[in-house]
């Protein structure tokens, strides 16, 4: 495949055409920077990107010969702020003339494959109009709804107030775990704040979650991403949705209330109140309630599973908290705090405001890295051109990939086999090579026993099996790796094995090959006993059980299945003879 070369004419012909800079700040540029006889287009992007006139998001961008898409109504988009289930999130600045430049604004727009679905643009607008209404300080405001033109026709997009903050999600991630609770029943109070507000104004969020919570250096917190709210006095538009598009079952799996996955558009703001109690969870054990593969199983337990004893993973918890987090999850929604509001005074004795530290500068380049990822998953005949005519920045260290926003369509009861963890049906493992592994070295001396249910990865298609020690294991090439796996397709530290409290979960640590779990391409992903684990498509294992533990005994199972049988024909026959009788 031909690699994408630009010319440095191309690159400012297209920068002129983009309409970011004026045509005389691009001579005045071109002269002081003595870009006449650069060949390279990257050197010129280079040179724009030194005097601060682009920034690296715009010249990448430009670097691929797309005049368009940087400018949307009167804004310029500067850097992704993040991604979502239904489209791109930019930091955006006024344009020249129009307002104070150093003031910046967060728009969001469709993506390209669903900016054009009926369906999704109408809950779009419907997401506008909820955040249109709402004025709040735990709430990111919405201040503008509008629609713009690219070659295929228009596309809305939405102007939102820009706060400089980290998901919750994300600052676990950064932290290496949960959050003490003090801060964790602050979140969870400001949270219900802006509920409240919500609720007050005839909206049910129907999200809640740790990716949808932000929270600034000064520990403020904002909810956002209205984009599944439920507007009550616009029951007709719901109602549409529903009929039309089949909306009718909606939130993500491992938050969403009883009642909800049942019928999400007759809910109330005690749907939100049990999403934030599964969040208040989450953010104090760093694992989800249930964490189970499957959306089905998610969606019955819960329904109708216990909830987990918070206390198993945070012994000093204060039990008016553990109080709290059972009223807020409870099944039934009457058995619930009757209103946000008197669940943030129930959280006010025990909460504390603490900064929180983290360099966004960082969080803005993962964003993009990841958004690059995804962007190569859709389009991966993009990849060689990436390597050519892209600046690319330093990643940082920590990966920190946003939870995926599952908008969860689940008929009432539905069958728990063959899916995936989104409901779809699950591929099975692509038909692996087994070349001739290089080597396979182990050191877990350092790793204290595993807590956990004694679990071991057992290589395909043999070999010793490998036990998962201490709580968190790293697989990679360099020496120092827990498993190190000798090859030149495995990267210094690959993957990452850490134990959550109750299941293993693995993550990809920026590898270039990265893995499969069943088949199926990831980068975050809890594991059941069974799934095969392909690392950078050449080592495969299979997650197992302790292969020590007894198994049952053949003759005890054939055995009882005799004796069920024999008890089935005694009772047929006894009930017949008893009909007989009675005739």
């Amino acid at each position: 495949m031909r690699k994408c070369i630009l010319v440095p004419v191309d690159f400012l012909d297209v920068l002129r055409r983009s309409d970011l800079l004026s045509a005389e700040d691009i001579a005045t540029t071109v002269r002081d920077e003595h870009l006449e006889a650069v060949q390279d287009p990257k050197d010129i992007a280079k040179a724009f990107l030194k005097s601060r006139q682009l920034t690296l998001f715009q010249a990448n961008h430009l670097l691929h010969g797309q005049p368009r898409g940087l400018i949307i109504d009167e804004f310029k988009l500067r850097e992704i702020l993040g991604t979502g289930g239904m489209g791109w999130v930019y930091i955006a600045e006024p344009r020249d003339g129009k307002g104070d430049p150093r003031q910046r604004f967060a728009i969001k727009v469709l993506s390209d494959r669903i900016k054009h679905d009926p369906g999704i643009r109408a809950r779009f607008e419907l997401e506008s109009r909820a955040g249109l209404q709402l004025n709040h300080s735990n709430i990111v405001r919405t201040l503008k709804y509008g629609q713009t033109n690219d070659l295929y026709g228009e596309v809305p997009f939405m102007v939102m107030e820009y706060v400089e903050g980290i998901n919750l999600q994300d600052l676990m991630r950064l932290r290496q775990g949960p959050l003490p609770w003090p801060e964790a029943a602050e979140c969870i109070r400001q949270a219900a704040a802006g509920l409240q507000h919500a609720h007050e104004n005839g909206m049910v969020h129907r999200d809640i979650k740790p990716t949808n919570l932000l929270i600034t250096k000064d520990g403020h917190l904002k909810i956002l991403d209205f984009g599944l709210a439920l507007l009550k006095d616009d029951d007709q538009a719901e109602f549409s949705l529903a009929m039309i598009f089949g909306h009718q079952c909606l939130g993500t799996d491992d938050y969403i209330a009883p009642e909800q996955s049942f019928n999400s558009h007759t809910v109330d703001g005690r749907a939100d109140i049990y999403s934030l109690g599964c969040t208040f969870y989450q953010i104090l054990t760093n694992a989800v309630p249930f964490p189970l593969l499957r959306t089905p199983q998610k969606i019955d337990a819960h329904r109708r599973s216990p909830f987990p004893d918070v206390r198993k993973f945070v012994p000093n918890l204060p039990p008016q908290l553990v109080v709290i987090l059972n009223k807020m999850v409870a099944k039934r929604p009457e058995d619930r705090f009757e209103t946000a509001a008197e669940l943030a005074a129930a959280l006010a004795p025990f909460a504390r405001l603490k900064p929180i530290e983290f360099d966004f500068s960082e969080i803005l380049k993962l964003r993009a890295l990841e958004a690059r990822k995804r962007l190569q998953a859709a389009h991966p005949s993009s990849r060689s051109n990436s390597s050519s005519a892209e600046l690319k920045a330093s990643a940082p260290a920590m990966q920190m990939q946003p939870q995926a926003n599952i908008e969860t369509h689940v008929a009432a009861d539905t069958a728990s086999h063959g899916s995936d963890a989104k409901g779809g049906p699950v591929s099975k493992p692509a038909a692996a090579s087994h070349p001739k592994l290089h080597s396979l070295e182990l050191d877990l001396s350092h790793l204290p026993n595993a807590k956990s249910p004694q679990m071991f990865l057992q290589p395909i298609p043999g070999g010793t099996s490998i036990p998962l020690r201490g709580t968190r294991m790293i697989i990679g090439r360099a020496p120092e790796s827990d498993l190190r796996l000798d090859s030149p397709k495995v990267s210094a530290r690959h993957a990452e094995l850490r134990f959550e409290g109750q299941w293993w979960r693995i993550r990809d640590l920026n590898s270039r090959k990265g893995f499969r779990i069943n088949g199926v391409a990831t980068t975050d992903q809890l594991l059941w006993p069974g799934d095969t684990i392909l690392i950078a498509d050449q080592f495969q294992f299979q997650l197992q059980e302790d292969p020590g533990k007894e198994k049952p005994r053949p003759w005890l199972l054939y055995g009882g299945l005799a004796l069920a049988s024999i008890c089935v024909s005694l009772g047929i026959a006894y009930l017949c003879g008893l009909f007989g009788t009675i005739r």
